[in-house]
């Protein structure tokens, strides 16, 4: 596992821990098909359930297959999603590769 998710998973659990207490988490997934064929939300939902803090966290995702980060941006669909949830924490997924055909 990278450095990074060592480090920031318990940060998240210990931030998650503070708000949970005053009114629940929420995260929001925006990727793509590697976000949804991993189901990312739902193993992440796990993992912070199973922590040592047991938060219960509200998973919400915008997945759709082969999308880029401005490609989200263009539609507009997450920027809704954003407003209409208004998550305490976003996860952005971008896609893997860099170019297009």
């Amino acid at each position: 596992m990278p450095r990074i998710c060592k480090i920031s998973f318990p940060i998240f659990l210990l931030v998650a821990a503070k708000i949970a207490a005053v009114a629940g988490v929420s995260v929001l997934f925006v990727g793509n098909s590697l976000t949804q064929a991993n189901d990312l939300p739902t193993v992440f939902k796990r993992l912070a359930a199973q922590s040592a803090l047991h938060v219960d966290v509200d998973v919400n995702s915008i997945t759709p297959g082969g999308a880029f980060l401005y490609d989200h941006w263009r539609s507009g669909v997450a920027l809704g999603r954003l407003r209409e949830v208004q998550p305490n924490f976003l996860i952005l997924q971008g896609q893997s590769r860099c170019w297009r055909r």
